[in-house]
């Protein structure tokens, strides 16, 4: 099962989120094409989105949105963290569970996502 998607259009941050967290026992994917966003969540199922929220073509907040209305209440329910570089957008990201402003240091993004997933059924724990 993966524990975490990335839904980020800048392949070296998406590239950092992947490496600190698969060093810390995550199983990590990265997708860069928000357009398909939304399928490629439905198709991976993942147990946390790291979700940019200022895409080129589709913003992270129209994907969260649809996210949030999936009929598959499972889905609508994971837990989403919306990376942003202006704090100013933050009202934007307010259906995300946490926001985590750009840049970031990798030993927040961990701890981030060790107090988001439940730590019983985590692989980062087994």
């Amino acid at each position: 099962m993966l524990d975490i998607l990335v839904i980020e259009n800048k392949r070296n941050v998406a590239k950092m989120a992947k490496v600190v967290l698969t060093r810390h026992g995550w199983k990590v994917a990265f997708h860069q094409e928000d357009q398909r966003g939304m399928d490629v969540i439905r198709e991976v199922r993942p147990r946390m989105i790291i979700l940019d929220l200022n895409t080129p073509s589709r913003s992270g907040a129209e994907i969260l949105s649809e996210l949030r209305k999936d009929g598959d209440l499972s889905l609508a329910l994971t837990p989403v963290v919306m990376l942003t570089g202006n704090q100013d957008d933050a009202d934007n990201a307010a259906q995300a569970d946490a926001i985590l402003p750009r840049p970031f240091v990798g030993r927040d993004l961990c701890a981030l996502v060790s107090r988001m997933l439940p730590s019983g059924i985590s692989s980062h724990h087994a």
